[in-house]
């Protein structure tokens, strides 16, 4: 794995937080929203999802800590819901 990245995550947007990730692990360094929304996109390079109603599962619920686990490389997405936050990125 390579040097860890924070990243931060404006409120109700989409934010690339990984490319072309198979394995790693994301950190939640902010406790800031709610909820916050993960999803992936095969093959890499696609634009960032639009629609939260059909696209993103909640994530950090009771953990701060979400594993990332792909066959095949992903770009992984989050999406706080309400207010900002931040995450410590580890692949």
């Amino acid at each position: 794995m390579s040097t860890p990245t924070f990243k931060d995550l404006p409120a109700d947007t989409w934010t690339k937080i990984a490319t072309d990730v198979v394995q790693g692990q994301v950190h939640l360094v902010d406790n800031g929203p709610n909820v916050i929304r993960s999803t992936y996109i095969q093959p890499t390079g696609d634009p960032a999802p639009a629609d939260l109603a059909t696209l993103g599962v909640p994530v950090f619920e009771g953990v701060s800590a979400e594993n990332i686990h792909f066959k095949a490389g992903a770009d992984v997405y989050l999406r706080p819901e309400g207010e900002a936050s931040r995450v410590r990125v580890d692949v």
